[in-house]
This record gives C-alpha cells, structure tokens and sequence, in this order.
C-alpha cells in the first residue's frame, strides 16, 4: 500500500529532498506537495511518540552532548549587566574579555546577551552602541 511504501522511505531516509520526493510521487501517483506534507507529518508523529516513552531525548540528544545548565554567580551577573548597558550587542573582542573577567564560556556570554535582548521589548532593541536608558528600567536583568 501507499502507506507502508511511504513508512519504508521514512525508514531509509527521514528527510527526502525535492528529487526524492518527486521520485516518490511518480512511483505511488500523489502529487509532491502530498509527500512533503506526509513526511513532515510523520517526523511530528514519530516525535510525540519518541517523547511519550520517555525515549526521545536520548534518542536524538544524547545525554553526554547535552550542556549542563550554567549557574550564574551574583559578581558574574553584575559583570555582564555593565557590560550589556553599555553595549547590548558585543563584539566578540568584548565577548572575550567578559570570559576572562568572568570565567564563564564565550558560547554562555553569548547566549545570555541573546537572552537580555529578547526581554526588551521590539521598539527598544537597537543597534550598538547602547539601548535607550527607558528601556534598560522595563525588564529585570538576570
């Protein structure tokens, strides 16, 4: 059936590209779009199900490639609140020198400038140097 020929595709390769899905279509007769949405579908179902028995993250996020969550200390945070209310876009010269003054990972600073920024609010994000001082009073850092 349809069915078990599109399950058996899944099965070799998750995610076909437009030529294999063409390939498909011609082979079972449903248009391309058909397939697509099929297989997009499918990931969806298979996800869910993945997650429901608890196999999910293992599965495709092994324990061991997953990061351990970065406790941020009191002096470290103040460190990066200067840093982010002067310039809430750094550099990577400014990201540097806040792993040096801080101690955490460049890829951490980096996240946690990300973080700020999407606290404010769209109107107040800005390009460099620094964001308005109204908007630095709307949202606790941290």
């Amino acid at each position: 059936s349809q069915k078990d020929i599109l399950q058996s595709w899944f099965q070799h390769d998750p995610f076909p590209d437009k030529a294999a899905r063409e390939q498909l279509a011609k082979e079972i007769g449903v248009p391309e779009s058909n397939i697509q949405v099929w297989f997009k579908n499918y990931r969806v179902k298979q996800r869910k199900q993945l997650n429901e028995t608890g196999r999910f993250f293992t599965k495709y996020l092994p324990k061991e490639a997953r990061q351990k969550q970065t406790f941020i200390t009191w002096t470290q945070k103040n460190k990066l609140v200067q840093a982010f209310e002067r310039n809430p876009f750094p550099d990577i010269a400014t990201r540097k020198k806040l792993t040096e003054q801080t101690g955490l990972q460049e890829s951490r600073i980096q996240m946690w400038f990300q973080k700020q920024r999407s606290l404010y609010p769209k109107n107040c994000r800005r390009e460099p140097p620094i964001a308005p001082a109204i908007c630095r009073n709307l949202k606790p850092l941290g």
